[in-house]
């Protein structure tokens, strides 16, 4: 026990000895890093996966080719629902058959214009609900994909959901 506090203790003063030029921050980013992969690989099943980090985004790609990829600050590689292209993409999580997509600075009339389009292209089993500032609206379409769209009009944001064939 001593000998590992040791280690630690020698292990955290060299550490913060290397604050100059900016190193300290690329040994703590690069450990952070290996440290975060290891616990998703851990957690999809004991290290199958190849983990990319770029900037604030995380992708993830399986043994299997599947990926999922979280915090992309752009519309996602999905080609089942219409691309909403006004406002900023904040956050999106994503994989081949779901996706959310978080996005503010949305103006009313943007979203009132994508939601006249989504009631169109999903209009099965359509559920619409406007009460006290925010909108939500939920629909299918023939080929079984579902999305939710849901406005909040006084924080001007939007959050898409969408599964393709149901999920």
């Amino acid at each position: 026990m001593r000998k590992a506090a040791a280690v630690l203790l020698v292990f955290l003063l060299v550490f913060s000895s290397l604050s100059g030029c900016g190193i300290k921050k690329k040994i703590s980013n690069k450990l952070s890093e290996k440290l975060m992969e290891n616990v998703l690989e851990q957690a999809l099943g004991g290290g199958d996966a190849d983990i990319d980090f770029d900037g604030g985004k995380i992708s993830i790609k399986g043994k299997e080719g599947k990926s999922l990829v979280i915090g992309a600050d752009k519309w996602p590689d999905i080609n089942f629902i219409p691309e909403f292209k006004k406002g900023k993409i904040v956050s999106s999580l994503y994989d081949d058959k779901t996706a959310v997509i978080i996005i503010e600075e949305v103006k009313q009339k943007d979203f009132e214009d994508y939601l006249k389009k989504i009631k169109n292209d999903f209009p099965e089993d359509g559920n619409n609900f406007d009460s006290e500032g925010y909108i939500f609206y939920e629909g299918k379409n023939s080929r079984g994909d579902i999305i939710s769209v849901n406005y909040e009009v006084s924080g001007e944001s939007l959050m898409i959901s969408a599964a393709k064939n149901g999920g």
